[in-house]
């Protein structure tokens, strides 16, 4: 489980350093993969994303579809039971596109707890 952690935040880390031409990056780190046994994807109301970041939104999916974790569609939350819902983690992403440079950023935080 550790191993998909580290997949999953290098993952994150390749997909700001390479999308992203800023000083600044921000990267979680502190994600405890084993609690969680449901995964969703939600993309934070940045619907059109340009197309040289697509390829970044394929790999994001693609990192939590190969770790151990369930993808749950973001629609179908509330028809988990509550046990289930604290074993959910959100991914949550968005693009942001700014003087002709797109941004990616990923977050993941626990459904029930805010984590």
């Amino acid at each position: 489980m550790n191993h998909r952690f580290k997949f999953l935040s290098i993952l994150a880390a390749l997909i700001l350093f390479t999308a992203c031409t800023t000083s600044k990056s921000t990267v979680s780190t502190n994600v405890n993969l084993s609690r969680y046994e449901y995964a969703s994807i939600i993309n934070n109301d940045t619907y059109h994303i340009p197309a040289e970041l697509m390829e970044y939104e394929i790999q994001l999916f693609d990192a939590v579809e190969n770790s151990h974790l369930k993808l749950v569609s973001d629609a179908r939350i509330y028809e988990l039971t509550p046990s289930q819902q604290e074993k959910l983690l959100l991914v949550k992403y968005g693009v942001n596109v700014k003087y002709k440079i797109g941004f990616l950023s990923a977050e993941y935080q626990g459904f029930k707890k805010g984590e």
